[in-house]
């Protein structure tokens, strides 16, 4: 049996950290809080992170990297509509699971902190252009497939579901009410499946 690898310090203090500014956000999250919640001292915290947001930036980056590895590679190895369903499921899923609580990680810290902090704004543009064009293949397979009219210009629309999966779940965060993503997701759902191709426009 394999032995289980002991979590290292640095991974500590990152997953308190995720963990706080996930729920009070970046600006409310002081060094000390992360210390107090990995039972660290100042010095290992600063023989691993330069600053508070260098250990931001590294949940940034961890934070997409779990993505990367769970939603979006769900989403690459699915089929046309199938995928997006797929991705929708998997979304609604996270959220009944945390009751709702916290958010998108993502989201939260693209909400509070591209305004303010240029390399914080810069890195979280490109995870979403990244998700972004992850959806944007998906719906070509399913133009390609026949599910969407040739007409259709699936880099717009890839927008529009990027959109709304980010707006479901700030509502429902909102709402604390998971009904409210399924809503929102059951909505784009209807309009994706009218653009469908009519008979013989295939």
């Amino acid at each position: 049996m394999r032995a289980i690898q002991p979590i290292s310090k640095r991974e500590q203090i990152l997953e308190a950290a995720a963990r706080l500014v996930h729920i009070k956000g970046f600006h409310r999250t002081s060094v000390e809080d992360i210390l107090d919640a990995a039972e660290a001292g100042k010095g290992q915290f600063y023989h691993y992170f330069r600053s508070k947001d260098d250990v931001g930036l590294a949940i940034v980056d961890r934070a997409a990297a779990q993505m990367g590895s769970t939603l979006l590679k769900r989403l690459e190895e699915g089929q046309g509509l199938d995928a997006i369903d797929e991705m929708f499921d998997c979304l609604v899923a996270t959220a009944r699971e945390n009751q709702c609580g916290g958010g998108c990680p993502l989201g939260n810290l693209a909400a509070e902190m591209s305004d303010l902090h240029e390399e914080f704004r810069s890195r979280l543009a490109l995870i979403f252009e990244s998700w972004r064009g992850v959806v944007e293949r998906a719906l070509r397979t399913a133009q390609l497939h026949g599910q969407i009219r040739s007409d259709i210009k699936v880099e717009e629309l890839s927008f529009l579901v990027l959109s709304t999966v980010q707006g479901g779940i700030l509502l429902a965060k909102v709402k604390r009410d998971v009904r409210v993503m399924e809503q929102c997701f059951e909505g784009l759902k209807a309009c994706l499946g009218r653009l469908r191709p009519l008979r013989g426009d295939q």
